[in-house]
């Protein structure tokens, strides 16, 4: 498209934003103003995202290296006086003469609307923009922000390209999804399963009764997982409810007395009461102890221990295992995204642990560590 060439502009039609363009007379008399502000020159070399500078009319007159890059341009010269849509290769940028902004799709674009808004209101505006090209779909956060240089009021347009963050957000939330359906499914069967079972087959009815227990827990948990992946963590409200600590711990049992034995590593768990109630989120408290306890497994070449101490005020899961922390490490336990492993470690689960025990439910988690072993302890308070 060359319509920006022209020294007398064209009269387009539009389904939106302006079909106004610049020739290029204007285009570089515009340059040569915005040439001169050390401000922006500064911003153009020491921006470490993606940024480009809109005239009035949306075209392009400065772009950074950074978006160059992103871009596949090696002459600033070939995004001179193109609008964003064409910049970056938008399939809807040719619907119509006049371009970008101006096409029936354009009126949910996020980067035409910021752009406009900005211009419009002289205040900056943050959108998302969903741009589909030639080869594949991108998708952009875009901040514009106007400003005058010597009376030329122009617009920076800052862009994230935030693409494989979006696709991972969104092959989670169908992975969530498919994954509750079919475990909706075994829900099912196992509970018509529980019903046809005939009166004194103790051991299948357990067993069953287990596995009812398991899948349900699963299912809760995906919809905990996807929140901590498309929500914020501090969203994150606690369902509380009284509920009996040791038919809290005999579930502990029953998730993970059968993971244990598969790796030849041995669980250990020992507590001396029976009616002790707490006010919590079951799930969210079984997740704690659950986290630790994959933790724990992961550092030790034989046995697990779990432990309670209860008092007046609170309750106390011990979770230990035979390996020491060393001291460097120890100073990263809880920090998020730190792993001591060199493949498929996320880093997010003693994070994770310490969050929900004490931003979630108002807990204590702590740690010691001695040559013969590593004790983690979560708090909860009873009431």
């Amino acid at each position: 498209m060359d319509w920006y060439i022209k020294e007398e502009p064209k009269n387009f039609d539009t389904h939106f934003a302006s079909a106004n363009r610049s020739t290029m007379p204007e285009l570089i008399s515009e340059l040569e103003i915005l040439s001169k502000s050390k401000i922006l020159d500064a911003l153009m070399r020491t921006t470490g995202g993606l940024l480009a500078v809109l005239n009035k009319n949306r075209q392009v007159l400065m772009i950074n290296n950074n978006f160059l890059k992103m871009l596949g341009i090696s002459n600033s010269d070939d995004a001179f006086g193109l609008r964003p849509g064409e910049l970056v290769g938008c399939v809807h940028s040719k619907d119509m003469e006049a371009g970008c902004g101006t096409a029936e799709y354009c009126k949910t674009c996020g980067a035409v609307i910021s752009i406009i808004t900005s211009l419009e209101t002289n205040e900056p505006v943050e959108k998302k923009c969903i741009i589909d090209t030639d080869k594949n779909t991108l998708v952009l956060n875009v901040r514009t922000v106007p400003i005058i240089v010597d009376g030329f009021k122009v617009l920076l347009l800052f862009a994230d390209d935030i693409s494989e963050k979006e696709y991972c957000k969104a092959a989670n939330v169908y992975m969530f999804n498919e994954l509750k359906r079919n475990l909706e499914s075994i829900i099912s069967n196992v509970d018509f399963l529980r019903m046809q079972l005939p009166l004194g087959s103790f051991a299948n009815i357990s067993n069953v009764e287990n596995l009812f227990f398991i899948a349900t827990k699963i299912y809760k948990d995906l919809d905990f997982y996807k929140t901590i992946v498309t929500e914020d963590i501090h969203d994150i409200r606690p369902s509380m409810k009284k509920v009996n600590l040791s038919a809290l711990l005999d579930d502990v049992r029953i998730c993970f007395n059968k993971h244990y034995h598969q790796t030849h590593k041995e669980l250990k768990i020992d507590w001396n009461f029976k009616n002790i109630d707490l006010l919590t989120d079951d799930l969210l408290f079984l997740k704690v102890i659950s986290l630790l306890l994959e933790n724990a497994v992961e550092h030790t070449d034989k046995i697990v221990k779990l432990w309670v101490d209860v008092n007046e005020r609170s309750v106390v899961c011990h979770i230990w295992n035979e390996k020491k922390i060393e001291p460097d490490v120890a100073k990263r336990v809880f920090q998020k995204f730190f792993t001591t492993k060199s493949e498929f470690g996320h880093g997010f689960g003693t994070f994770m642990a310490k969050f929900i025990a004490e931003k979630v439910l108002s807990g204590k988690l702590t740690f010691t560590t001695v040559d013969n072993g590593t004790t983690f302890s979560f708090e909860h308070p009873l009431r």
